[in-house]
């Protein structure tokens, strides 16, 4: 190959040129930083719904254990008047397995953030037992519980005094919870719950 033909072949190459090289890596990095926020925006919008899953889930079992006092009960108050919020429910009833009269409390602890209740069945009783939170999510002594309440008030809503539940119609006790997590996730959790008409 002769030396002109040879600066031609050379002189058609074309090298990369150090702005280019800047440019590509600036390119590479936007694409490689909004990838990255989608996958953090992915874990923390998991994150959050997994959360609420589970405060959904321990709302609903403390659901369970309320409406079934509330369903045989023949006597149900509140600290407060009719259609004004409580922190505090009574209910006296048949026990849950229709063996004898029970007595429950549930009330809101404000001192660790719990829901709980009073369990005064038959010849046992059953003190302080904690319905939120149910387990204990805490990976140590020092860490803060899983789901705190926030907030828990019982509403009567019913036509006649709670104190003294129709028996033509339901006494019906409206619960109201706020629940928070750890990593300060929220839900707003409210039910009815309802005493059986004893005519039915």
């Amino acid at each position: 190959m002769s030396k002109n033909r040879l600066k031609k072949y050379r002189s058609d190459e074309k090298g990369t040129t150090l702005i280019e090289v800047v440019v590509a890596v600036f390119i590479s990095s936007i694409a490689i930083s909004g990838l990255a926020i989608t996958y953090v925006d992915s874990i923390r919008l998991l994150n959050t719904e997994t959360d609420k899953m589970v405060m959904y889930n321990e709302a609903e079992a403390a659901f369970n254990v309320l409406s079934d006092a509330v369903t045989y009960a023949e006597y149900i108050s509140t600290r407060t008047g009719l259609n004004r919020p409580s922190d505090f429910l009574f209910v006296k009833g048949l026990d849950m397995d229709g063996s004898g009269y029970a007595e429950r409390n549930f009330y809101y602890n404000s001192s660790d953030l719990s829901f709980r209740w009073n369990d005064l069945s038959g010849d046992r009783g059953r003190f302080n037992l904690r319905l939120i939170p149910l387990f204990d999510y805490a990976q140590g002594p020092q860490d803060d519980p899983y789901i705190t309440v926030e907030e828990l008030t019982f509403t009567a809503i019913d036509e006649d005094e709670p104190r003294n539940p129709t028996t033509e119609g339901f006494a019906i006790i409206r619960v109201d919870m706020k629940l928070r997590s750890p990593r300060g996730d929220s839900l707003m959790v409210s039910r009815a719950v309802a005493k059986l008409n004893k005519k039915q």
